[in-house]
Formats: C-alpha cells, structure tokens, sequence
C-alpha cells in the first residue's frame, strides 16, 4: 500500500515537472516614437512551440485590450490590435514589435507560449517617456 502511493506521488511528481509554466517579469521604458522588440517566448524556439499570443492591456486607453497571435502549425498571424502591433519569428525565436512607439501603447502585456510540454508567460510592464509627437487636449 505504501508502495503505490509512493509511486503515485513519484509519477504525479514527474508529470508536474514535465508540463509546469515558466513564467517571467520584465519592465521597459521607452521614448515616444522609439520601437519595441523583444523576446516573447525568451525561453522556447519555434520549433517547440504551437502558438504564441500576446494580450495587451493599455492604461491610457482606458483598459483597451487587443491581442495578437501566432499559430506555428498554420504559419498563420490573427490580430485586433492596430498594424503597428505584430509578432515577428527572427533566428528561431518569437518577438513581440512595436513600431513607433506613443504613450497610448503603455499598458500590461502578456505573452503565452504554449507547447507540448506546457505555457511559457512572459509578464511585460511598458512605459513611455516623451512628449507626445501628436497631442490631443481636451478643454
């Protein structure tokens, strides 16, 4: 009896390490206008992966979310975010690129990489310095 739950735990041990998430916290600050471009998957190549998506939570627009993804097996990009948004394949690996980057771009972002043995999360804080190259004030 205590040989089998010694082997149960043993096995649901190993499973759990097989399949667990990495997860990773970054914070970048930018200049208005300045281009984003870095690793969304910082620990996977594509050749392990299945999907990648980034889910981005903007502050200034007030919680505006959209989100871009990737699906390795249809070589295939889907997006609700502007063009400016994209996920770029680069030596093997997945970036997430933002051109000209403006203050409405701050926010939270979430990239998920999954693959067959579980879900890489990289957590992204962005930020933005600068003035604004086309500012709107309200009145």
């Amino acid at each position: 009896m205590c040989g089998r739950r010694a082997f149960r735990l043993s096995l649901l041990l190993l499973v759990w390490g097989v399949c667990t998430a990495f997860e990773e916290i970054q914070v970048k600050t930018l200049e208005t206008g300045a281009d984003l471009h870095t690793l969304a998957c910082p620990n996977q190549t594509i050749h392990e992966m299945i999907y990648a998506i980034c889910k981005i939570d903007r502050v200034i627009s007030g919680g505006n979310e959209c989100h871009v993804s990737f699906r390795f097996d249809q070589n295939g990009t889907k997006s609700t975010c502007d063009s400016r948004v994209t996920l770029q394949t680069e030596n093997d690996r997945v970036f997430l690129h933002i051109t000209n980057i403006q203050p409405s771009d701050e926010g939270n972002y979430t990239c998920e990489c999954v693959n067959h043995r579980g879900i890489n999360v990289l957590h992204l804080n962005v930020s933005v310095n600068g003035k604004c190259l086309v500012c709107v004030s309200v009145q």
